[in-house]
């Protein structure tokens, strides 16, 4: 049965307009709902003629026929913003709404005092189209029958509190959105209290509901592609619609989450938006992933069953428990924790290494340190009153935290910072602790969490060494963590909802007082407060809690004239020692000028002047003063570079197959540096076609190759001995598309576009060919078909330059076409050279796509200055008008 079509898609709308419906079956029966409700064979409205629309509707259509499975129903919700700006005014349900949430506070409707306030009139519709929105469509008795509905009983969880839903990605200036039908929960711990009227939810993709999966760059271009599940959030803890409170900012959450992300560590993602339910507009909520095993599967590789994730469940007594995998690393990563890491060898064991730090495939890596370390400091910095230790529990207990591991790599846990509403309150908050949550007489490994490990870890100096390290790097030099770097992550946020506040307001701001919090008159200032009170201190605040617990060390880290970004060939990198005492020891290739136990590197120089810098450089160095060290600092810097003379010198996007592997396998692409300079790749990445970064001191030479496939061992069976740089992600599109390599530090380092149609070479398209460049040296214009060539062998010529075609220089000289029997089409070729040419087992062809169709048959030859002609007969055992090699009267290329 085919699917119900629309004359008008989802969106936003300011006048009537007339929607039809139609259904490609012959005689299917339409039948339609305007309540939510999904309709059926028997239940709904029969469509049978266009419907006038006026106001906000979500219209659900399916189309029916005897015989016939029903169509999928689908669902379409058109947004009128003049009168939802005025639904329920009154505070009264609208129609066909329930007047209760079962024990819930009820608050419906858009107050008049915002709507109506002349600061907001006028720009509250377009406030409403500030963010894209969302549309949940539903059976109302889904969310509010009193012992069924999921809204009408928040408490409840679990698949039989899971209720069939249409979810719409409505964006108002008519990006391209999706629409699915989705599972929906309620979704939370504190939230779900039947005194708070605005509640969160969880979306379940499941093949029952129509797909498993919902395929869409929900968290952007960086984010994960696919989900099974995903959390449509709202704000609990000093928000609005549940704890009446002014201090709401709606971003602390999302600005934790935020940091984890700048500090290169992987993050739960989220975005702002508004929300409709069946119409009804229901406030700003925020999008966030779940850091789940098919979250470590996205972003860490390998299958979601391979991982362990461990969480804090406040049902179970605020215990920790494995929602995926199990519970053994973890237990006994607690273990190791409990006997200490005093020792270089402990300390070193449990990150799967030797105690001189080389790593030891016998022990199993069960700690990522680093990520503990900067996870840690978002804590920290935030002071995070409910993660991963709750002060609300007496800091016994543990709370909103998850740890990862993948049980088949050296992955240590990594964690994740989660539900962080209890930060950037108290600019003097002190929560370094030690806190007695997850200590074996205080609850044990029920109660253990990654804050008892880094507890435990401060034992060890090699670990306080490195912990002022991440100090120094997010607390000074422009890092995320000094206060212009968290102003500027806040203040991206604060932007961004700036004028979606405004809904929230008018939705949710009078849900717990008599006189509505406003956007100017409460946002704003919540904002600047954070901002000019909070942020403006925080960062030394925090310095000198790690300085007081010996995290930070007493010797200053040398100074910089820059730390990151581009420079010309030739800049000086000028250090200061601002110690006053001591010298700087630095290093070139990166590595730390200060061996583990306190030596210094024989790697290392001693500063005595600027450094001059030709090529992209990583400079690492401390000030040492006696046998203390100051923190690690670094500069990264890139100089300019002519990236003109990189060009991409071959093209395998079509290959075929080889026995049993599929001819995907055998893709691949190469650079070449056509210049005279060495060219440094770093920071160089893919940004259309497929995926690869390339990283540090990727150098090139004049006239080096460098080969990248998407499947390096297939490509080394195929092409013994041959050298693969780099395995990228994805694969080439093989009807053609665009390739871009752009840098870090922006702008497009090189552009190409490839087509699989003539002008193209058609022997690349799937008959073994790649496309190289006619001049290997030098392309005026990548994109240009004329500027390239099939290659002059089946398989190319990966790692090195094509070999240049040795093609005599034939000619079709005539060719007659349309004629008619007992009239032949016939093929003229003529031989201009001074030689005779052998033809034998060349191909001749009027398609493009088949440039094998007639085979020249062996012993064939063109004197010097002849010709030869071919007819249909040649090819063609008994001649028939119109059979195979037959040539269009209306002109076609011949090859």
């Amino acid at each position: 049965m085919a699917d119900t079509k629309f004359s008008h898609d989802r969106g936003f709308y300011d006048a009537p307009f007339s929607l039809s419906v139609t259904s490609a079956t012959p005689s299917a029966v339409i039948r339609y709902t305007l309540n939510g409700v999904a309709p059926t064979e028997t239940t709904g409205s029969i469509y049978t003629t266009p419907l006038l629309i006026t106001n906000t509707t979500v219209f659900r259509a399916a189309a029916f026929k005897a015989g016939f499975l029903g169509s999928d129903v689908d669902s379409q919700t058109y947004i009128f913003l003049n009168d939802v700006i005025r639904q329920s005014s009154n505070g009264q349900p609208p129609a066909g709404w329930p007047s209760s949430w079962g024990a819930n506070v009820v608050d419906y409707g858009m107050d008049p005092d915002v709507v109506n306030n002349a600061t907001y009139s006028s720009t509250i519709k377009n406030d409403l189209k500030s963010l894209p929105s969302f549309s949940i469509v539903m059976d109302l008795k889904g969310l509010f029958d009193p012992a069924t509905g999921i809204y009408a009983n928040p408490g409840q969880d679990g698949l039989a509190w899971e209720k069939p839903a249409s979810i719409e990605l409505i964006y108002p200036d008519d990006a391209e959105g999706f629409q699915i039908d989705a599972g929906i929960r309620i979704r939370g711990g504190f939230s779900r209290s039947t005194d708070n009227p605005k509640h969160a939810f969880r979306f379940f993709l499941r093949q029952e509901y129509g797909q498993a999966k919902l395929d869409y760059p929900l968290f952007g271009a960086t984010g994960a592609r696919s989900f099974d599940k995903f959390d449509l959030r709202t704000f609990q803890n000093y928000s609005w619609s549940f704890g009446g409170d002014s201090r709401g900012v709606f971003l602390r959450d999302q600005f934790s989450r935020d940091v984890q992300l700048a500090m290169g560590r992987a993050a739960t993602r989220g975005e702002f938006y508004h929300l409709y339910i069946n119409g009804q507009y229901w406030g700003l909520y925020n999008t966030e992933e779940r850091p789940e095993a098919s979250f470590g599967e996205s972003y860490f590789g390998g299958r979601e069953e391979d991982y362990d994730v461990i969480k804090v469940d406040p049902d179970l007594g605020y215990n920790i428990e494995a929602t995926d995998g199990n519970m053994d690393a973890w237990t006994r990563l607690y273990n190791l924790a409990v006997t200490g890491f005093s020792t270089v060898a402990a300390y070193q064991r449990v990150q799967g290494n030797n105690p001189d730090g080389t790593p030891n495939l016998a022990y199993e890596t069960l700690l990522d340190v680093p990520n503990l370390i900067d996870y840690m400091l978002i804590i920290l910095y935030g002071g995070n009153l409910d993660a991963p230790i709750s002060n609300f529990l007496g800091n016994t207990a543990p709370n909103n935290w998850y740890g990862m591991r993948n049980r088949n790599n050296r992955d240590g846990f990594r964690f994740f910072v989660h539900d962080s509403e209890h930060t950037l309150l108290n600019v003097n908050e002190d929560r370094t602790g030690p806190y007695p949550a997850g200590n074996p007489t205080t609850g044990g490994l029920g109660k253990s969490n990654p804050q008892y490990i880094w507890q435990q870890l401060q034992a060890n100096a090699e670990f306080r060494v490195l912990v002022g390290d991440h100090v120094h790097r997010h607390f000074f030099n422009g890092g995320v963590l000094t206060t212009q770097g968290a102003k500027s992550l806040f203040q991206a946020r604060s932007n961004q909802i700036n004028r979606a506040v405004v809904g929230e307001s008018a939705r949710w701001g009078d849900a717990k007082t008599a006189s509505p919090f406003t956007r100017n008159g409460t946002w704003i200032p919540a904002i600047n407060t954070v901002v000019n009170t909070f942020i403006a201190s925080r960062s030394s605040v925090v310095l000198n809690q790690m300085k007081a617990d010996n995290l930070y060390p007493a010797i200053a880290a040398p100074t910089f004239n820059q730390y990151k970004g581009l420079v010309a060939p030739g800049f000086n990198l000028f250090m200061t020692n601002v110690h006053g005492s001591g010298t700087i020891y630095y290093t070139v290739d990166g590595s730390d000028p200060r061996l583990a136990g306190g030596n210094i590197s024989p790697r290392s120089l001693a500063y005595a002047g600027p450094v001059a810098l030709t090529l992209h450089t990583v400079i690492r160095a401390r000030t040492r003063s006696g046998t203390a060290w100051s923190a690690l600092v670094q500069a990264d810097l890139q100089t300019r570079q002519d990236f003109s003379k990189l060009i991409l010198s071959e093209v395998m996007y079509h290959p075929p197959a080889r026995g049993a592997v599929n001819g995907d396998e055998y893709e691949f692409l190469e650079l070449k540096n056509a210049g005279p300079s060495t060219l440094d790749l770093t920071g160089i990445s893919f940004d259309k076609g497929v995926g690869f970064n390339f990283t540090n001191d990727t150098r090139l030479a004049p006239g080096a190759i460098f080969l990248l496939g998407r499947n390096g061992a297939e490509l080394r069976n195929k092409y013994p001995g041959l050298i693969v740089n780099g395995v990228y992600t994805g694969k080439l599109d093989d009807s053609g598309e665009d390739i871009v390599l752009v840098h870090a530090l922006g702008g497009t380092v090189l552009s190409f576009g490839y087509k699989d149609q003539a002008p193209w070479p058609a022997t690349a398209d799937g008959h073994g060919f790649s496309i190289v460049p006619v001049d290997p040296n030098s392309i005026s214009d990548q994109n240009a078909a004329l500027s390239w060539r099939g290659s002059t062998a089946p398989g190319g010529s990966p790692g090195t330059d094509d070999p240049e075609p040795v093609i005599p220089a034939i000619r079709v000289n005539e060719a007659l076409t349309h004629t008619d029997l007992p009239l032949l089409d016939a093929i003229e070729l003529f031989n201009p050279t001074g030689a005779s040419v052998d033809i034998s087992g060349w191909f001749l062809t009027d398609d493009a796509g088949v440039p094998k169709k007639f085979r020249i048959l062996d012993g064939r030859s063109i004197p010097a200055g002849e010709f030869v002609l071919f007819t249909e007969a040649d090819f063609n055992p008994t001649p028939v008008a119109n059979q195979s090699f037959t040539l269009s009267s209306e002109g076609e290329q011949v090859y």
